[in-house]
């Protein structure tokens, strides 16, 4: 999630913060994504730093540091990362901020962002991809999964509740497009069905960084 003055964004991130409970009771399992995950721990150096982007209650985050990796969570809603802190098994950093003004000085190794810049409004999305990229180390995995469509919109209930979030969506010449100009060499990417969405699911690494 991401927070800012936009009202796409404030307003997902007040929404968000009204359904964390629901959320993460929801969310818990990740058997959908393992597959992905495994294939992103894979890619990444061993014992390499890595930010989840947009990690909600920080589920992705715990796997990720029992696949061996140094996560950090990121978020820009406090509730979400408190819903899902009595299930990990481990104590793991977790940052509150805004997406698209990343608080690090420190470069990273790997980027998973998964189902989370899909609330960024779409002229959004380049910016954000450029923001990862000043941070990554050379040859660093960025790993992001987006919903296929047209345009942008509102969803007007989260989770049984009437509370607002904003979305956009991608075709996949228009994602990939994207990467590049975010500065990003695409490794690999695929299609994927869910029960209600297609997601697109896209994996990168860094171009020249100096580091």
């Amino acid at each position: 999630m991401v927070g800012g003055e936009r009202e796409e964004i404030r307003q997902t991130q007040q929404s968000y913060a009204g359904i964390a409970a629901a959320y993460a009771a929801a969310r818990g399992s990740r058997e959908g994504i393992r597959g992905q995950l495994e294939q992103f721990v894979g890619l990444v150096r061993p014992r390499g730093r890595v930010l989840d982007i947009g990690c909600g209650p920080g589920f992705d985050t715990a796997l990720l540091a029992e696949s061996g990796l140094q996560p950090v969570g990121l978020d820009f809603s406090l509730e979400m990362m408190v819903a899902g802190r009595a299930q990990h098994r481990q104590r793991l950093p977790f940052v509150c901020a805004d997406m698209r003004r990343l608080p690090f000085a420190r470069r990273f190794d790997g980027f998973w962002a998964c189902a989370s810049l899909l609330h960024l409004p779409r002229m959004e999305m380049v910016p954000v991809l450029r923001g990862m990229h000043r941070l990554a180390r050379s040859g660093a995995i960025l790993y992001l999964s987006m919903k296929q469509g047209e345009g942008e919109e509102w969803q007007a209930e989260s989770y049984g509740y009437p509370s607002p979030r904003f979305f956009s969506y991608w075709q996949p010449e228009q994602l990939d497009e994207a990467l590049r100009a975010g500065g990003w060499e695409l490794v690999g990417g695929w299609a994927e069905r869910s029960p209600h969405a297609v997601w697109l699911v896209r994996f990168a690494h860094s171009q020249n960084t100096g580091e």
